[in-house]
């Protein structure tokens, strides 16, 4: 997710310049506390609280992004 999450955050940031973080808290739902702490790098983003941002910013999920490789079968 480390793409998408880059592009929230960028989003996030230029939101941030005509809005304040709680008003940002509203518009998506995500709470305050979450939005701050993962804007100073504190935590990662859920994917339940990406999703939310995702869609307030009309963004799309591509699923073409590289998947984990599926482990070798057990003989």
């Amino acid at each position: 997710m480390g793409e998408i999450a880059d592009q929230l955050l960028v989003r996030l940031s230029a939101s941030l310049e005509s809005m304040s973080l709680n008003q940002l808290s509203r518009d998506t739902g995500v709470d305050v506390a979450i939005l701050h702490r993962w804007l100073k790098g504190e935590r990662s983003i859920s994917l339940d609280n990406a999703d939310k941002l995702v869609a307030y910013y009309g963004l799309k999920l591509d699923s073409s992004s590289p998947r984990r490789k599926k482990p070798p079968a057990k003989k």
